[in-house]
């Protein structure tokens, strides 16, 4: 019984000195910040490398200049800009089922009323 007693109190010691170690170890914590902080505050900032130019990558003068002159004419036609769409959206639509081609109950069905009710 007594052997009982013994081990039941180290135990208890053992649990109660882990607990008071684990609090002074949070409670350090607290009176010592992470140094990562004050690096933030004295971090010096460095200048880019390079400079980022708007028109690299873009097209050449001569294509934007064919470009702006090809969107002033389909403003001027409003309907024809919309057949324009119209061709390219639908051709997208094609490229896309040809890269993923469809299946199931509700892509064929989707299918056939686009047959049913197409103007063309």
């Amino acid at each position: 019984m007594t052997s009982i007693l013994v081990t039941l109190r180290h135990r208890v010691r053992q649990a109660i000195l882990v607990l008071v170690l684990g609090s002074l170890l949070s409670l350090t914590s607290l009176y010592f910040p992470s140094g990562q902080l004050s690096y933030a505050a004295t971090a010096t900032v460095q200048p880019q490398e390079e400079v980022i130019q708007p028109f690299k990558y873009s097209q050449p003068a001569g294509s934007r200049e064919e470009a702006y002159e090809k969107a002033a004419e389909a403003a001027q036609n409003p309907k024809q800009l919309e057949k324009a769409e119209a061709k390219e959206y639908k051709a997208a639509k094609k490229a896309q089922k040809e890269e993923q081609p469809s299946s199931g109950l509700v892509e064929g069905a989707k299918g056939l009323l686009e047959k049913v009710t197409d103007d063309n």
